[in-house]
């Protein structure tokens, strides 16, 4: 019968006693039947062979097109890469806001901008 769940809690050993039990019983159909191979979808083994090979194929075609698209975007990078890009900064208004300096030598510059800390120590030794 169905017993409510709320107020009766099972201790581990008691669910792990319980999850072996029900292992033991189901393993027991399921060594009677492994002698015979069981086919989900109806085929005999002949069947079974042609349908893997077919599936064989699909999956090479599938790997030769997607190789064959890696291969052309990664050409398609490389051409983009190879000529030379000029990034000009713009001098947006907002990118350079400062509510008070930075704690360090230079403090108009970003932690991680080399062009700014090398105009700042070249204008530090110019002094």
């Amino acid at each position: 019968g169905t017993t409510p769940r709320s107020g009766c809690r099972r201790s581990s050993t008691q669910r792990s006693s319980m999850f072996l039990a029900r292992s033991v019983n189901l393993a027991r159909p399921v060594a009677r039947r492994a002698v015979a191979a069981r086919r989900f979808a109806g085929h005999d083994a002949a069947e079974a062979a042609a349908e893997m090979e077919t599936w064989k194929k699909y999956s090479a075609a599938a790997v030769a097109v997607t190789g064959t698209f890696g291969l052309y975007i990664g050409y398609i990078e490389t051409q983009h890469l190879a000529h030379p890009h000029e990034h000009e900064k713009l001098p947006y208004t907002h990118l350079k806001i400062r509510n008070k300096p930075y704690p360090w030598k230079c403090p108009d510059c970003n932690l991680l901008d080399s062009k700014c800390w090398a105009e700042c120590k070249a204008a530090l030794a110019a002094k």
